[in-house]
C-alpha cells in the first residue's frame, strides 16, 4: 500500500506540473538574461554601438583540444580483451568581452581509428570489455556568460560544471566524450570570505555521446554550494536536489553535506594537507525507492619539494539493496582507475587509499604517481559473519606524464585490480597524446 501510494503521489498530474514548472523556470532565466544583454548593449548612437561590439570579433579566441589515446582492457570474466584507438577533436571559439558578456561555442567529434575491438556501449562486440568512448559528434558547449561587479559571474547554456573536487558534480574529463550540462549557473561572493555557487540543470549531456539513447537525460535539478574561508581552511556546505528523468529516474536523490579542506606549513620544508567530509542522501523526485545513506571522507597528505604522500579513507554506505549514488560525478578519479566501482555496491564500500607521487613542475612538467586501494564492503555480509566485512579486492594505479611542449602532454596510466567478493580481475592500460589551445 505504501509503494502504491508513493507511485500515485509522484505520478500523473504532479509529473506534468513538474515539467511545466521546469519549462517556466528555463524560460524566465532565458528572458532575464536576454533583457540584461539588451539593456547593456542598448546604443545611444549607432556608431557608438558598432564600436562597442568590435571586441566580440576582434578579440575572438580559438579553442582546440585534441587527444589521441590507445586503451587496452583485460577482464577475467571475458575471454577476449578490448583494444581501442580513439581520437577526440574538440574545437570552437570564444568571443571578446562587451559590457561583461562573452559568447562561447564548441563542438566535438570522437572516432575509433582502425583499432576498434571493444564494446563502446553503443556498438562493437558485446563479448569484449567496455571502453566508454563511442563515436560521437555533438555540440559540446554553447553558452553566454556575464561577468559583473565584485566578481559575480552568470552563465546560461550548455556548459562545463565542476563543483569542489568533482566527487558529486563534474565533467568526466578522463573520457573522450565530456559530460556537460544545459544549465544556468551563478557564482559570486556576497560577503568577505564567502563564495556561492548555484546551478539549475535541465539536461545532462553524458559521456555516451550523440548516438546513444541515454546520451542525454532531462533534468529538473538544483545544485548549491556555499564556502567560507576560515583560518583552519575552507569550510563548505552543499545541497544537491538531483531530479532526473528516464533512464536515470532511480538515481534521483537529495544530498546535503559539509566538507573541510586545509593545509599547514611544518618544519623542515614540509606542508601538510587535510580534508574531511560528510553527506547524507535520500530519495527525491520520481525515484520510486526509499533509502537513507551516508558518505564519509577523511584524509591527509604530506609534501616536501616534489614528493608527496597521501592517505585517504572514503566510505559510501549501502543498505543491502543499493549504495550511495553520485550520478553527476567525475567517477574515474575515485575508487581506482579500473572503474570497477562506478556504481556503489549494494552493501556499500570502504576505500582505503595510499598514494605516493613525484611532481617536478616548471619546464618539462614530469609527474609520476603510484596508488594502492584496499576495498571492503561497508555493510557486514552476511549479518551472522561475526562482524566481518566482505573483501572487495585491491588495486594498484600507476601514472606517468610529461609535458614536452607548453600545449602538449604525454600520459601513460596502468590499473591492476585483483578481484574479490564476486568482482573479476581487471587490468587496463592507457597511452595518450594531448594538445590544447590556448
Amino acid at each position: 500500500m505504501k509503494a502504491e501510494t508513493m507511485r500515485v503521489r509522484r505520478g500523473g498530474s504532479e509529473e506534468g506540473g513538474r515539467a511545466v514548472r521546469g519549462r517556466a523556470l528555463r524560460s524566465n532565466l532565458l528572458l532575464s538574461f536576454v533583457l540584461l544583454l539588451a539593456g547593456s548593449l542598448l546604443p545611444v548612437h549607432e556608431a557608438r554601438a558598432q564600436d562597442g561590439l568590435r571586441p566580440l570579433v576582434e578579440e575572438l579566441r580559438p579553442l582546440l583540444d585534441l587527444r589521441l589515446r590507445y586503451e587496452h582492457v583485460d577482464q577475467a570474466d571475458l575471454e577476449l580483451d578490448a583494444h581501442a584507438l580513439t581520437l577526440r577533436i574538440r574545437g570552437g571559439v570564444e568571443s571578446g568581452e562587451v559590457r561583461g558578456f562573452r559568447l562561447l561555442a564548441e563542438a566535438d567529434l570522437t572516432r575509433a581509428l582502425g583499432i576498434d575491438d571493444f564494446n563502446s556501449t553503443t556498438d562493437g562486440p558485446q563479448d569484449r570489455p567496455v571502453v566508454a568512448d563511442p563515436d560521437s559528434e555533438r555540440l559540446n558547449r554553447l553558452h553566454l556568460s556575464w561577468r559583473g561587479l565584485d566578481g559575480w559571474t552568470a552563465t546560461l547554456g550548455r556548459q562545463r560544471i565542476i563543483q569542489d573536487h568533482a566527487r558529486f558534480v563534474g565533467n568526466v574529463g578522463f573520457r573522450q566524450n565530456e559530460q556537460t550540462f544545459d544549465a544556468f549557473r551563478l557564482q559570486g561572493s556576497p560577503a568577505s570570505r564567502v563564495t556561492v555557487d548555484y546551478s539549475y540543470l535541465w539536461q545532462v549531456n553524458r559521456i555516451f555521446g550523440s548516438n546513444a539513447p541515454a546520451g542525454t537525460v532531462s533534468a529538473d535539478t538544483h545544485l548549491a554550494r556555499v564556502a567560507l574561508d576560515l583560518p583552519v581552511g575552507v569550510l563548505s556546505g552543499h545541497l544537491y536536489l538531483t531530479d532526473l528523468e528516464a533512464p536515470m529516474v532511480g538515481a534521483s536523490n537529495r544530498t546535503v553535506g559539509i566538507r573541510l579542506t586545509g593545509a599547514r606549513d611544518l618544519p623542515r620544508d614540509l606542508r601538510a594537507g587535510y580534508r574531511a567530509g560528510f553527506s547524507q542522501q535520500e530519495a527525491a523526485g520520481e525515484n520510486p525507492t526509499d533509502f537513507s545513506l551516508a558518505y564519509w571522507e577523511l584524509g591527509g597528505d604530506l609534501r616536501r619539494g616534489p614528493f608527496s604522500l597521501a592517505l585517504l579513507l572514503e566510505v559510501m554506505e549501502g543498505d543491502g539493496s543499493r549504495g550511495f549514488g553520485t550520478p553527476l560525478a567525475t567517477l574515474h578519479a575515485f575508487q581506482g582507475f579500473a572503474d570497477v566501482f562506478l556504481a556503489t555496491p549494494p552493501h556499500g564500500i570502504q576505500d582505503w587509499k595510499v598514494a605516493l607521487a613525484w611532481d617536478r613542475g616548471g619546464p618539462g612538467d614530469v609527474r609520476a604517481a603510484l596508488a594502492f586501494h584496499d576495498y571492503r564492503s561497508d555493510r557486514r555480509r552476511p549479518p551472522t559473519a561475526a562482524g566481518l566485512r566482505r573483501d572487495l579486492g585491491q588495486e594498484w594505479n600507476l601514472t606517468l606524464s610529461a609535458r614536452p611542449h607548453t600545449r602538449g602532454r604525454l600520459v601513460a596510466e596502468l590499473a591492476d585490480y585483483r578481484g574479490a567478493g564476486g568482482f573479476a580481475d581487471v587490468r587496463k592500460l592507457w597511452l595518450s597524446a594531448e594538445f590544447v589551445l590556448p
